[in-house]
């Protein structure tokens, strides 16, 4: 009849109720962990995958901080990741370790996607595997270059015109002890067949060579001895009383020829790393010391020169060798300037093309062109234009930096009113200072002149930049004041802030690519570390000068120059 309520059938309710069983079956067998938490981080759904990886029951994770399920030194990338989820209301993704019910430790990497409610939903993937191999991977990579950089240091000094064996003996032991764990070293030389000490590290030089140097020497290989801390003052070696774990003597030959001995030592005993470095760079050591010594023959016995031609010619040809390979290193790296020049130009055009379509058709949407959108839409339309204008400023600046350092950017100079310029710049950054309740202030001196020539994108960048740090670090209540002048033949612009300062030990580093300080309030907020560093550039293009006048508490003052008819560099 009109109005009655329709009822299910048994087979509608059967049939809805296997759909339910089959959405909870692929819910808890998925092959990842889901969880679903409240605005709070508190566990609301766990599916049992989920619940394996801590080693619980799905229904014991319930009405638990998720927060409690990891280390305490994850938790604060947990927080940022979360605050930002409530925060853009977009996808957030992070890594993060969880301590299970056995005190085991694995990698998850985590997708977080928001729900209603404040809710969101939490993807888990195990990637312990992959981090130990990444970190098996990076180990062998470290140890590879650290063998490397030794040599390499090593061929440096070889070829340098060294007055005495004694003083590049000294050099390379201290190439030694910053490469390997070296705590002292004796350097000796073959004179007469006979091992004569000629410098040290860490200890005295002894006044004979001692048992294991020697035996090196008779037997033209490396002698290594491993000692007891309580036997260490009995060691019948040149190193007297010292305390040593481990020690290496090593022969040093040119053509089978012994012509000197080191011998090293180490509080804790050499590693794989120390033992590789060590025998790759022994024959070109024993080139060096070889090297060294015909030279000072060369000098004091010239008509004996031509006895040993021969020797020399052999000498020469593998020093050759050596400056090939060091040519070969130069090349390798032109190759890699030039692909680094690549990668950042197809990069530009990979990252730009892409992000200004999001852009523009997130402009679009905001602008309401093909139809009315709701406030939430409209909110979610200006984040990712937001956010989108903001990697693409980002990008621009690595580009700008890397453009500079390679001679490849150039002004565009003109002349415009500079309070226009300033009120613009200071214009991008007001609505930013308003929800800080900073507030800003503009100061034009007379002096200042009303039209300055200049690159005025590239002076709009350095004020963006400055403006913005100085917005950032003042705390609310605060004031950003802008001030031109005059001085001499430049005008002189200072953005000045009552922040956090900033102290005089930490000024030099400020404007080096890539370097941002450390403390409990920077710590609050994120950036690349360019904007500094790509400042001084700018302004150092322009012909004039950038620098800081700072102390903590005080807040700071940024001041640069631009020349009266600014002067390309």
């Amino acid at each position: 009849m009109p109005g009655d309520i329709p009822t299910e059938s048994a087979d509608d309710i059967r049939h809805r109720t296997d759909e339910y069983a089959r959405y909870f079956n692929l819910f808890d067998l998925a092959p990842v962990g889901y969880l679903a938490i409240d605005d709070k981080g508190v566990i609301l759904e766990a599916n049992l995958t989920a619940a394996g990886m801590y080693g619980i029951a799905a229904s014991t994770m319930l009405k638990q901080p998720f927060s409690h399920l990891i280390l305490p030194e994850d938790q604060d990338i947990f927080s940022l990741c979360h605050n930002r989820l409530l925060d853009q209301q977009t996808p957030q993704a992070c890594e993060l370790r969880m301590l299970d019910t056995q005190n085991h430790v694995s990698w998850l990497h985590l997708r977080a996607v928001p729900a209603s409610g404040g809710e969101c939903w939490l993807t888990l993937n195990n990637i312990s595997e992959h981090k130990q191999h990444e970190t098996v991977h990076n180990e062998l990579l470290r140890r590879e270059d650290t063998v490397n950089r030794a040599y390499g240091d090593i061929l440096t000094l070889i070829n340098y015109e060294w007055p005495s064996v004694e003083e590049f003996a000294q050099a390379v032991m201290k190439q030694l002890d910053s490469h390997a764990s070296v705590m002292a070293a004796v350097s000796y030389i073959v004179r007469n067949d006979t091992l004569v000490p000629v410098s040290s590290l860490g200890v005295p030089v002894p006044s004979t060579a001692g048992e294991t140097a020697q035996e090196a020497f008779r037997r033209n290989e490396i002698i290594n001895q491993r000692l007891n801390p309580s036997d260490a003052r009995h060691n019948p070696i040149g190193f007297g009383t010292f305390t040593a774990r481990e020690i290496i003597s090593v022969p040093l030959t040119v053509m089978n020829e012994v012509v000197a001995v080191l011998e090293l030592a180490s509080p804790s005993g050499f590693e794989e790393t120390d033992l590789r470095i060590i025998n790759r760079i022994a024959p070109q050591l024993g080139i060096g010391v070889k090297t060294i010594r015909n030279n000072q023959e060369l000098k004091r016995l010239s008509d004996e020169l031509r006895g040993s031609y021969d020797e020399l010619k052999l000498l020469n040809v593998e020093l050759k060798e050596q400056q090939q390979e060091l040519a070969e290193g130069n090349r390798r790296l032109v190759e890699i300037s030039q692909t680094k020049s690549d990668f950042l130009a197809n990069m530009s055009h990979e990252l730009r093309t892409p992000l200004n379509s999001i852009i523009g058709f997130s402009e679009v949407l905001q602008d309401q062109y093909f139809g009315p959108i709701n406030d939430k839409q409209q909110e979610y339309v200006k984040n990712i234009l937001t956010s989108g204008r903001h990697l693409l400023s980002l990008i621009n600046d690595i580009l700008d930096l890397s453009k500079i350092e390679s001679g490849k950017m150039e002004l565009e100079l003109g002349t415009f009113p500079l309070r226009e310029s300033l009120d613009a710049s200071m214009m991008m950054l007001r609505e930013k200072a308003l929800r800080g309740s900073v507030t800003l202030h503009l100061e034009l001196d007379p002096s200042a002149g009303s039209i300055i020539e200049a690159d005025e994108r590239k002076l709009k960048q350095i004020m963006f930049n400055l403006l913005s740090n100085a917005v950032k670090f003042t705390p609310p209540g605060g004031t950003v004041r802008v001030s031109a002048g005059r001085s001499g033949d430049f005008t002189v612009i200072s953005v000045s802030d009552t922040g956090i300062g900033i102290r005089q030990e930490d000024i030099p580093r400020l404007f080096q690519p890539f370097t941002q300080l450390e403390s409990a309030y920077t710590k609050e907020y994120e950036g690349t570390g360019l904007g500094l560093a790509l400042i001084r550039r700018l302004v150092e293009l322009h012909g004039g000068q950038v620098w800081l006048e700072s102390e903590p508490g005080n807040g700071s003052r940024f001041s640069f120059t631009i020349p009266h008819g600014a002067k390309l560099l």
